[in-house]
């Protein structure tokens, strides 16, 4: 039996657009702006990474990301080595 995400990928198949409003979505729930004042307290206090690298690095160590943007490898956002869990 296919795992659930292929079976609706092959069943529903996305449209590029659709695949690509799912990135910006994905990317867009970190977006905000900064001053630099705010970003240094943030840096030296909050255990988190600031929001770009947050979006960021997971994007570049996708597979499914560089496909549907066409991301050349070893680009910036489509490395040619990258950490894979599983």
């Amino acid at each position: 039996m296919p795992l659930t995400f292929q079976l609706c990928e092959e069943q529903a198949k996305p449209a590029i657009w659709q695949k690509h409003l799912f990135w910006v979505s994905y990317g867009q729930n970190w977006c905000d702006k900064e001053r630099d004042p705010s970003m240094k307290m943030a840096l030296q206090t909050d255990e988190h990474s600031p929001d770009k690298f947050r979006v960021n690095g997971p994007l570049t160590q996708n597979e499914d990301f560089a496909r549907d943007w066409k991301c050349p490898i070893n680009s910036r956002m489509n490395p040619k080595d990258k950490c894979v869990l599983w």
